[in-house]
């Protein structure tokens, strides 16, 4: 699921597989920043892209192969 920016939030966020990201934009930067979250909260992966679209795309792929792996791990 994909959550657009809100009241409450400046960030896309992105939930799946029981884990979540957050990708932001930067006032007066050039670029995007993005973190995947687990089920605790405790930050798993970070990192930064030149545009919106590109983070958004890693931090779905990093958040579906991190998902992906903990599936194959259980079975």
């Amino acid at each position: 699921m994909l959550a657009p920016p809100s009241a409450h939030s400046s960030c896309w966020r992105i939930f799946g597989g029981g884990l979540s990201a957050e990708v932001c934009e930067h006032e007066g930067a050039v670029v995007c920043s993005f973190a995947l979250r687990g089920p605790d909260g405790k930050t798993l992966r970070q990192g930064v892209a030149g545009t919106l679209a590109s983070a958004l795309h890693r931090a779905t792929d990093l958040l579906w192969g991190l998902s992906e792996g903990d599936h194959e791990a259980a079975a």
